[in-house]
Formats: structure tokens, C-alpha cells, sequence
């Protein structure tokens, strides 16, 4: 049987939309593909790559030269040692390192009997009592004197927390099909018996595209491991916390050294990935990253299940979620992505009952993951803690 007409011009509308949109998004995607290339370059030896080197210097040291049981001191640049956004990265990164001991911060003066200080190689300020120990182009550490005298400062460090990528991709599995589970048993009813005129073309056509966003936001998050705010902080950061914590640490809402992992935010996702550790036996940050890859690939699936009037109708949905900040926020383990499925899922449900107790429950649930205040453009830029 040949499409009517009235389909044939659906099918060129939906085309010229899915052109238009690609194209809109073109430039935002070339900006995303290059920052891509030089996280995949710039992993210098180590076995992480997180926001840059004024990061990863200072993890590296940390990790390799203050052993367990020692308390790390970072002084901060900022007046008063209030941090600034970008030393805020890096003591989330130093907090990461530490895990599950706090790091303190503030001024020169305010390091106490800390077993080591670290700071910037650019500020310039003397610690008396302390050894200078290690430096490198971005971070200095400095060990208490009688600890210095021991023998300590080898590059010994601290046992890895980090599982086998085997076991993290266990992990991770978990979680994503916990996500695929859930997704598919809130879904209407109504939404997989509607009938269409394309039949299976149109329930295969969302599943399709939904794969390559996939494949593609994966291949992009696996070019670098966790970074700041979300994955050494918020979310990923948290987890590791109350895993290697056993629970919440005392002190994780009142002590100034917590404040970064932003104490107050919803703890939906933190929570995920802490299922995750928990079946992977320990902290991964690389193949971890790939469950808010799964819940944005999981909510294209269902945005573009809803385009059955045509067959490409899933490709124009495709495209839009082929814009920067989408993928950012795919990929840089943001909560963002399990607001949209469970909006989606809720507003599905209520499109066919607007009575259904679950669709407004849903919507709802969007708050255990993410809420919070509109705010100017400007300042809300979602990778604004990588340079």
C-alpha cells in the first residue's frame, strides 16, 4: 500500500525539521567533539583525567605522597581562604583523593597540626614547622616536620579504592538496567497499544536512535574519568563518601571541609551510584560515568516514542538531543538526564489519565534527583568548572 499524501508531506516536514535542528546545533556539536579530543590527549600518564591540571596536579601529589591516616590541608588563595570556583574544583578533586577523610581549607595560618599542607606552586607563603617535600607545575605539598623525619614523603600513598574495570562495568550495568526497568514499568499502557499507520518502523525507529545517542555520548564520556562539580562532588563524589564511610560521616552537614560535595543537594543520584559501588565492590569513575549516558538515551527513547505520524520523526527528536549542553550534561554526570526521564515518564501517564496518582508522583520525584532556582544564562554555564 502506498502512504498517502497527507504522510508523504509529514515525512518531508519531519526531515526538513531534523535538517534544520542538526544544522542549528552544528557548531555547538564541533565545540563539544574537540573539547572530547584534548580530554582523550591530556590524560598525562595517569590513570585519571579530570577538569585540567589545576586538578589533577594536586590529586596526583596527594594521592601519591600522603598516606592513609595523615590529614591533608589545602590553603587557598582566596581572601580569608574562602574558596574560589576554580579551587573549589580542585578541592572536590583533593576530596575525591582523601576519600572518606576530610580535607580542611582556609588561610596560611589556619593549617593547625595538619600532617600535610598543599597549595599552589604560585602562591607564595612559608609554613614553619613543615618540610617542603614535593612540587610540581601547578601544586606544592609540604609534610609536618617529625613526620618528614620518619621517612614519610615516598611515593607510597594510599591503597587504590578504584575497582577493576570488570567489576565497575558490573556496577554499572546494574544500575542502567535498574534505570531500563524502571522505565519500561512506568510507561503507559496506552502509549505501546496506540495503533499507527507505520507499525513497526515507528516503535523501531525511537529504539534506533536512542542506541546511536548512546553510543556516541558514551564514546564521548569515556575520554576522561569524573570531573567537577558533579562527578568528584555532588553526585559521584558523595557516593564514594558514604561508601567508604559506611553512612553518612559525622560532621558531613556542619564541617566547612564537606561543604563541597554541596551537602543540601538532593541525593537521588548519589544514591544510584552508591547502589553501583556497592555491587562493584569500590569507586569507579571512568565506566560509572555511563549510567546518565543510559537515563538521556532512555528519555530520547521515550520522547521519540511518542512521534508514531512518522517514521523519522525519531530522527528530528535525535538531533535535538544532539545539542552542547545536552550532551554535557550527559556526559559530565549530571542529574539532569533522570529530571527529563521522570518529567517524561510522569507526563506520559498523565496524558492518558490526567488522574493517574503515578504521573503526578513521578513528576514529583524529579526533585529527589535535582530542583533549584532559574537563574541568568550567564551564569549558568554547565561546564564553567573544567578551565
Amino acid at each position: 500500500m502506498k502512504p498517502a499524501p497527507r504522510h508523504i508531506s509529514c515525512e518531508i516536514a519531519f526531515l526538513a525539521l531534523f535538517a534544520a535542528t542538526l544544522a542549528g546545533n552544528w557548531g555547538g556539536m564541533r565545540e563539544f567533539a574537540e573539547r572530547c579530543v584534548d580530554d582523550a590527549s591530556e590524560w598525562g600518564g595517569r590513570n585519571f583525567r579530570g577538569n585540567g591540571e589545576h586538578t589533577d596536579a594536586f590529586r596526583d601529589i596527594a594521592e601519591k605522597f600522603v598516606t592513609s591516616g595523615e590529614t591533608l590541608y589545602y590553603c587557598a588563595n582566596g581572601v580569608g581562604g574562602r574558596l574560589q570556583p576554580a579551587e573549589r574544583s580542585t578541592h572536590l578533586a583533593l576530596s575525591w583523593a582523601r576519600s572518606p577523610d576530610p580535607v580542611a581549607f582556609g588561610s596560611a595560618d589556619g593549617a593547625g597540626k595538619s600532617s600535610a599542607i598543599i597549595a599552589s606552586r604560585f602562591l607564595k607563603v612559608d609554613f614553619p614547622g613543615y618540610t617542603h617535600i614535593v612540587g610540581n607545575g601547578n601544586a606544592n605539598l609540604w609534610l609536618r616536620d617529625d613526620i618528614a623525619a620518619d621517612g614519610s614523603g615516598d611515593e607510597d600513598g594510599r591503597e587504590p579504592t578504584a575497582p577493576s574495570p570488570w567489576r565497575e562495568a558490573a556496577g554499572t550495568l546494574v544500575a542502567c538496567a535498574l534505570i531500563a526497568v524502571f522505565a519500561w514499568q512506568m510507561r503507559t499502557a496506552g502509549i505501546e497499544k496506540k495503533e499507527t499507520s507505520f507499525g513497526v518502523a515507528s516503535r523501531v525507529s525511537p529504539a534506533i536512535c536512542a542506541t546511536a545517542f548512546f553510543m556516541l555520548a558514551a564514546a564521548a564520556a569515556l575520554t576522561h574519568t569524573f570531573m567537577a562539580p558533579t562527578g568528584l562532588g555532588e553526585h559521584g563524589g558523595k557516593a564514594k563518601l558514604f561508601y567508604l564511610a559506611g553512612g553518612i560521616p559525622g560532621g558531613f552537614f556542619t564541617d566547612p571541609a564537606f561543604s563541597s560535595y554541596q551537602p543540601a543537594y538532593p541525593p537521588g543520584f548519589a544514591l544510584l551510584t552508591l547502589l553501583s559501588y556497592w555491587v562493584s565492590g569500590g569507586c569507579g569513575e571512568w565506566l560509572t560515568q555511563l549510567v546518565p549516558v543510559f537515563a538521556a538515551a532512555a528519555a530520547l527513547w521515550l520522547t521519540a516514542g511518542g512521534g508514531a505520524v512518522s517514521r523519522i520523526a525519531a530522527l528530528w527528536i535525535l538531533a535535538a538531543f544532539l545539542n552542547q549542553q545536552t550532551l554535557q550534561m550527559a556526559t559530565l554526570y549530571y542529574a539532569e538526564p533522570f529530571v527529563a526521564l521522570l518529567v517524561l515518564l510522569g507526563w506520559k501517564r498523565l496524558q492518558e489519565n490526567r488522574t493517574d496518582r503515578r504521573g503526578w508522583v513521578l513528576i514529583g520525584a524529579a526533585g529527589f534527583f535535582k530542583h533549584g532556582r532559574i537563574i541568568p544564562h550567564r551564569r549558568c554555564r554547565v561546564n564553567s568548572f573544567r578551565h
